[in-house]
């Protein structure tokens, strides 16, 4: 009978796995629930075909050492909510190379422009830390009841067309010498 086809004594196929390997597969998931699925699940440790791992939220950061572990191919996407979600995308593949702590947070989508910004509002330098703001067509309308929060987050765009705005994220980052951007951490103390 089908019901005794298979006994917790048995190792069992991992299904999931296969399947996937055979016809590809895309998985978004925060690095967080990555790490944990992989130490758990069969299926992302048999996994490997596509791996679309999304930080959906900034922080905490995807660690180069982590990355390290993926047997396909991955892409780490940046991006807070209030910019519907992604924002710069960075493919990780056999010629990256990978300096930092962090999986670089890529460059900007087409319909975006991210700035890496010093206090005054000017952009800094190759290099050189900055807040990163992010402007665009995914850049929302700001805080639902909070139009405190609103104004001081959702700021006039200097560089783009007149009423356009940007978002200052609270990430601290710098550009690399291949026009990538490297996440550096926060400048406070906002948990994302």
């Amino acid at each position: 009978t089908a019901a005794g086809a298979f006994s917790p004594s048995t190792p069992q196929p991992n299904v999931g796995a296969m399947t996937a390997n055979q016809i590809g597969a895309t998985i978004a998931a925060t690095p967080a629930n990555y790490a944990a699925s992989a130490r758990f699940d069969p299926l992302f440790a048999g996994l490997n075909s596509t791996l679309a791992w999304q930080n959906l939220f900034g922080s905490p950061a995807t660690t180069t050492a982590s990355a390290m572990r993926w047997r396909g191919r991955l892409v780490n996407a940046y991006g807070p909510t209030e910019t519907t979600i992604t924002a710069c995308c960075f493919e990780v593949d056999a010629t990256a190379a990978l300096r930092g702590a962090y999986l670089p947070l890529g460059r900007p989508l087409p319909n975006v422009k991210v700035y890496l910004l010093d206090e005054q509002l000017q952009p800094v330098p190759v290099g050189v830390a900055g807040e990163l703001h992010i402007a665009g067509l995914g850049v929302g309308r700001g805080y639902v009841n909070r139009p405190d929060l609103t104004a001081a987050k959702f700021i006039p765009d200097p560089f783009g067309k007149a009423g356009s705005r940007m978002y200052k994220t609270g990430d601290l980052g710098r550009y690399l010498s291949d026009g990538n951007i490297e996440f550096l951490g926060r400048l406070d103390d906002q948990v994302k």
